[in-house]
């Protein structure tokens, strides 16, 4: 059982450092690399929508982000801004 034990702690050693470096690596990118990366699962899905609820979901999103930059929310607007980027990736219909 001892050695389960010492390899079960091996093993999450190295994952953690694993994910360490995952992290620095993140870190070291640019801010709009890392929103893309952050952002990217929850605007998969609008990747098979039409492009009218693309347009639809982009005019939401920029209206958020219009908001906040008007309010001096700076980097609300940034973020938002970001996702409608990210959310309007390909705005073609096949």
């Amino acid at each position: 059982m001892e050695s389960f034990n010492e390899l079960f702690k091996c093993a999450a050693s190295i994952k953690t450092a694993q994910l360490a470096e995952k992290r620095r690596n993140f870190e070291r990118q640019p801010k709009f690399i890392q929103s893309g990366l952050y952002y990217y699962d929850k605007y998969m899905t609008t990747r098979d929508d039409s492009t009218a609820s693309k347009v639809l979901l982009c005019d939401a999103l920029r209206k958020e982000a219009k908001a906040f930059f008007e309010s001096g929310n700076h980097e609300s607007a940034l973020q938002k801004y970001e996702e409608v980027r990210l959310s309007s990736c390909d705005f073609v219909d096949v």
